[in-house]
């Protein structure tokens, strides 16, 4: 297949300004194990399984007077319920902002949270090789990424022997294992502490076929023998950057896939801005539904959805079959529900302009490469507060060099479900350019 992409060529960078010089990350301690585990998944083609590992802990954010969403489930005329929502997406706005006031902030919660994920490794593998990192943007589960796993693992050469693909705290499986202690809001800061937390810890210090699904903390932080390229979309893209700005040797290189990075000019705090108009992904989140009779008529439903609709069908049937489950009143739910994914949108800036400044003023090592996939149409750029039409300036950010871009022809934000083998051909590309090629071994 032809790679139907092109790049934006370098502009000059924005003039200079001033902005908050952000603080190191709140330090860890070793949590309690839980009782009880998930079972693993083995699919036939590669070696696949399920893994736990413990958030970062203690965690940053005390509980919050979160927004009652009792009155979103009752029926509502289309006037008062679009009221509902605007009063809780304000009431999210709000703490939000009063969290980034607060002088004692962070307020560290001696909480247990979970984080699964999905490993795929060579059956055969030699001990070296590339390691992938996938972190998904807000309120996609790991499963939607394997339409694209799939076509990157058939490709005749590639340098990949293993692929770790998360749940942030909040989403997927891992909102389910953290059920009854998610009452807080979620800095993305913490979603940064908790990658760092696994690639420090956990992610073994040696490739090997067979693990626990509960990873074992190592006994010190000596980084594992990888070579990690994190790969990051949306919210994603911005949280594996500003893990990689506070601890560069984890990484080799990132590939940002339209990440949510921007420069905001709008009212700050000491740990950066504070959005103070009506967010309209939150918005959106608040009114999205919530209760199928069955997962048939979910993903019906989903198919006519003007974003979900775009989608390829295999990843639009992983996020039906992995990122709804059925409740306890035999309904089918989300996984995630409406009030996370908006508590999520609600504080995706914060790491925004943090990762943004730090490519900005050259504070990525600059031996880190930086590969950025964006889409070309521009209805489909992601919106700042400056507008759409910022993605050509965002790709050239970084102030020292080891940055390209290539644009995907046709996608949206969500590339990597909507271009499942155009992600894999770039990525295929990246990973031999950088390490050469090998003939497959899957």
């Amino acid at each position: 297949m032809t790679r139907d992409a092109y790049e934006y060529s370098q502009p000059d960078l924005p003039a200079n300004v001033e902005y908050p010089n952000y603080p190191p990350l709140a330090a860890f301690e070793v949590p309690p194990l839980p009782a009880t585990l998930p079972s693993p998944i083995t699919p036939t083609q590669w070696a696949h399984s399920t893994h736990l590992v413990p958030g970062a802990y203690p965690r940053m954010s005390a509980p919050s007077a979160l927004p009652d969403m009792g009155i979103l489930t009752q029926p509502l005329s289309k006037g008062a319920r679009k009221v509902a929502v605007a009063k809780a997406e304000a009431a999210l706005r709000d703490l939000g902002g009063q969290e980034l006031d607060d002088p004692s902030w962070p307020r560290l919660r001696r909480t247990v949270l979970w984080i699964s994920l999905n490993r795929y490794v060579r059956h055969n593998h030699d001990g070296q090789g590339v390691t992938l990192f996938i972190a998904h943007a807000n309120a996609m589960n790991k499963e939607i990424y394997e339409p694209m796993i799939r076509h990157l693992l058939s490709m005749p050469k590639h340098n990949i022997s293993e692929i770790w693909v998360w749940e942030a705290a909040n989403t997927g499986d891992s909102a389910l294992l953290n059920a009854g202690k998610l009452d807080t809001m979620f800095h993305m800061r913490e979603a940064v502490r908790d990658l760092v937390h696994f690639l420090e810890f956990y992610l073994p210090s040696s490739l090997t076929l067979d693990l626990p699904t509960h990873l074992v903390r190592r006994t010190s932080s000596t980084r594992a023998s990888r070579q990690v390229i994190a790969v990051g979309n949306s919210s994603g893209g911005a949280v594996c950057t500003v893990a990689a700005l506070h601890r560069p040797a984890l990484f080799h290189s990132l590939v940002l896939i339209d990440p949510v990075i921007l420069l905001f000019t709008i009212s700050k705090s000491p740990m950066g801005t504070k959005e103070t108009r009506p967010n309209f992904m939150t918005l959106n989140a608040l009114s999205r539904r919530d209760s199928w009779a069955s997962k048939a008529e979910a993903f019906a439903q989903m198919q006519r959805s003007p974003l979900l609709g775009r989608w390829d069908p295999d990843a639009l049937r992983a996020y039906v079959e992995h990122g709804l489950h059925e409740a306890l009143d035999g309904t089918i739910r989300l996984k995630m529900s409406p009030l996370l994914e908006a508590i999520g949108f609600s504080e995706t800036w914060t790491v925004s302009e943090e990762a943004f400044l730090g490519l900005y003023r050259g504070e990525l090592e600059e031996r880190i490469q930086l590969r950025w996939i964006v889409p070309c149409r521009h209805s489909a750029e992601i919106e700042g507060p400056m507008g759409k039409g910022q993605t050509a300036s965002r790709v050239w950010v970084r102030a020292n060099g080891r940055s390209s871009n290539v644009i995907i022809e046709g996608a949206g934000h969500l590339i990597p479900q909507e271009k499942p083998q155009e992600v894999a051909e770039e990525l295929a590309a990246f990973v031999q350019a950088s390490f050469g090629q090998v003939a497959s071994k899957l």
